[in-house]
């Protein structure tokens, strides 16, 4: 493109655009950190070539995607929803002990081990916190969006026991203050969450696999079922203590429940 402006000696290009992002970031020569590279290289273009150009947006269009990622709310800065997740752990039987990312200081937590975490982070931290899971061989309660080109995609689907795609992010997380006081979007497409394991599945044999696990997955619910662990949270983690029996034929009921649904689950990724 850049030969052919050189090539019919164009001076002045007038650029039409139904993104609002786009056109403001080259009006007004500053972006948004996740695009700020482009708009650089775009501008430095112009310069090298002595281009001018002018920028019109098209009322009454709406480009929701690329305004959306250009305005990412990447620090995480939004929470999901209560009544999503306590569905989704009733479901499977467990409790969490720990709501790892609820503040600074659970964030920096040297060890998971003895917890059964909440795990829904920063996007830039969603490949080296799995690194943690696998390196500590602990399990957690993951949710993430449900990007499968990403490189971290099939270390998750390694060490996923069990999984659930939500639906779509605007139904399922709420904005924090921050994100509406910038004006930054929710993460695009659906949200997932998974039960994980610090062991990577598919070097086990799908025969052995839950047999060798066996061990280590009744010790965990025997631990969580009851949400014992020391949760340093900002907020109150989320118990279902409704679902934990008082007597031990309840318990090992949920118990047997919890084990009986991983050994039955079969993990689908769309």
């Amino acid at each position: 493109f850049e030969a052919t402006l050189q090539a019919m000696n164009i001076k002045c290009l007038k650029i039409l655009s139904d993104n609002s992002t786009a056109c403001f970031c080259l009006m007004r020569k500053r972006a948004a950190f996740s695009i700020h590279k482009q708009i650089d290289r775009i501008l430095a273009t112009l310069e090298q070539n002595g281009l001018i150009i002018k920028v019109k947006h098209i009322k009454g269009l709406d480009n929701k995607e690329p305004d959306a990622l250009s305005k990412l709310a990447r620090a995480g800065d939004y929470q999901i929803k209560s009544d999503v997740l306590m569905k989704v752990l009733q479901q499977w039987h467990i409790s969490i002990t720990l709501d790892a990312f609820a503040s600074r200081r659970n964030a920096k937590h040297k060890s998971w081990k003895g917890e059964l975490p909440l795990l829904h982070l920063p996007i830039p931290l969603i490949s080296r916190v799995i690194q943690k899971v696998i390196k500590e061989r602990i399990t957690a309660i993951f949710i993430t969006p449900q990007w499968t080109s990403q490189p971290w995609w099939s270390q998750l689907k390694g060490i996923s026991m069990m999984n659930l795609t939500l639906g779509q992010s605007e139904e399922n997380l709420i904005p924090g203050p921050r994100m509406k006081k910038m004006q930054w979007k929710l993460l695009q497409g659906k949200i997932m969450i998974s039960l994980v394991r610090g062991v990577n599945l598919e070097k086990l044999s799908s025969n052995n696999a839950y047999k060798n696990l066996g061990q280590p997955l009744d010790l965990l619910i025997t631990q969580y079922m009851h949400g014992e662990g020391n949760g340093d949270v900002t907020r109150a983690p989320f118990h279902l203590s409704s679902n934990i029996g008082n007597n031990k034929e309840k318990q090992q009921n949920s118990q047997q429940k919890l084990k009986n649904h991983i050994q039955q689950q079969q993990i689908t990724y769309q």
